[in-house]
């Protein structure tokens, strides 16, 4: 009877390191994807690298709310293109805006523009000229309620971060 109990001691704790390792298997899977699906930064001290041409995303905030994002990318020099889409959410709230700037290192802003968003959708399309290589931090301001996409065309480096590597 005694060794009855003790092999079924013996079968829990096998049940339990494998239980154990299962659970530490699934939290460090959890750890590598969310880093590989790292939120936008708002910390304009650790932009988020931009590493393909399109950005995007949704607020449904109101128009008293404001929420900054931080990117940064490489340029070379030539004609970088940036192209704004939005959306509002509805036909018949205010919609919202998105605020843009490019800056340099510094937070120099070097060119930005507000576009809102007000019923129907809309496009907005700048040309930049980049006199020499350089980083670039992006600044946007999101409020309201609406969709946007920003594309980035010309001489943009994408540098492919370790994480996205795995």
């Amino acid at each position: 009877m005694l060794s009855t109990h003790f092999n079924e001691l013996k079968l829990m704790n096998v049940n339990m390191q494998k239980s154990s390792f299962l659970s530490r298997l699934l939290m460090l899977a959890l750890v590598i994807f969310s880093n590989s699906l790292a939120a936008q930064s708002r910390d304009p001290d650790k932009p988020t690298l931009i590493e393909s041409k399109t950005i995007g995303g949704e607020s449904n905030s109101g128009l008293n709310s404001e929420t900054d994002y931080y990117y940064s990318f490489y340029v070379e020099p030539g004609i970088l293109k940036l192209t704004l889409d939005i959306k509002p959410m509805s036909k018949t709230d205010a919609g919202g805006y998105f605020e843009w700037a490019i800056m340099d290192t510094n937070f120099v802003t070097l060119k930005g523009d507000v576009f809102t968003a007000q019923g129907s959708a809309g496009r907005q399309v700048v040309d930049i000229n980049v006199t020499k290589k350089r980083q670039i931090i992006l600044k946007t301001v999101v409020s309201g309620a609406m969709s946007y996409q920003l594309k980035l065309d010309g001489p943009v480096k994408f540098v492919v971060s370790k994480s996205s590597k795995r």
